[in-house]
C-alpha cells in the first residue's frame, strides 16, 4: 500500500497540472519546483480538504 501511494504521489507531481496544483499545495510549493516529500504533500492536501469543509 505504501508504495502505492508514493507512486500515485510521485505522478501527481511529475505529470500533473501544476497550476491546478497551486491552491492545494501552495504556490511557494509550485514555484519553487522543489518536489514536497510525501508526507509534506499529503498535510497539505489534507489542509485544503480541512479548510474547504469549514467553509461549508
Amino acid at each position: 500500500m505504501t508504495l502505492t501511494i508514493r507512486h500515485a504521489i510521485e505522478l501527481a507531481w511529475n505529470r500533473g497540472d501544476k497550476e491546478a496544483m497551486a491552491p492545494i499545495l501552495g504556490s511557494a510549493v509550485i514555484q519553487g519546483n522543489a518536489k514536497p516529500t510525501n508526507s509534506e504533500y499529503l498535510h497539505l492536501i489534507a489542509d485544503y480538504i480541512r479548510r474547504n469543509l469549514k467553509e461549508r
